[in-house]
């Protein structure tokens, strides 16, 4: 369906004329922003989305959980989604644990709550995600090899509460 919705889908190897005339990119998780950037025009670049921050957008206000950390995070958020289903919710667990928000999207199911295991890389691209409730578990020395240095791999956690407020 991408094709006949006007979106091109590109593997593989990458050169500076596929990124000319976008004006969005949504790299796989696993790609940093960085190793992007240097195919990007510097003159009117285009935003680099996490996949998780596409989606959020498409939300229709469903309450989100959101769980991060170095370590812990498949496992609270899979106690988290079972406390919420004990309690008669209907819950979607994902994110960086088994489906993707996005599939959530498109599904066009509705479920009371979601719990989202979010990742270091899903985060650092993600601008206005704001889960109503978050959870930081730990950070310890990880995934130095994608991130340039512990600040901004931290720096990266503490996006899930960027845009929370006091309420």
């Amino acid at each position: 369906w991408a094709e006949s919705a006007g979106v091109e889908i590109v593997c593989g190897e990458h050169s500076p004329s596929q990124f000319r005339d976008a004006k969005l990119v949504v790299p796989s998780p696993g790609v940093a922003a960085a190793v992007i950037s240097k195919f990007l025009p510097d003159d009117n670049p285009p935003e680099i989305m996490a996949e998780t921050e596409l989606a959020w957008r498409q939300l229709s206000g469903e309450p989100v959980l959101g769980v991060t950390g170095t370590s812990g995070k498949t496992t609270t958020t899979s106690l988290c989604a079972a406390m919420l289903k004990e309690q008669g919710l209907t819950v979607f667990t994902g994110g960086n644990i088994g489906t993707p928000l996005s599939e959530y999207v498109l599904s066009g199911r509705k479920a009371d709550v979601l719990v989202l295991e979010i990742s270091s890389f899903q985060l650092q691209a993600c601008s206005t995600f704001c889960p109503r409730a978050g959870v930081l578990l730990n950070i310890t020395p990880n995934h130095l090899d994608y991130h340039k240095d512990m600040a901004e791999y931290t720096e990266a956690k503490f996006r899930l509460f960027r845009c929370q407020d006091e309420g």
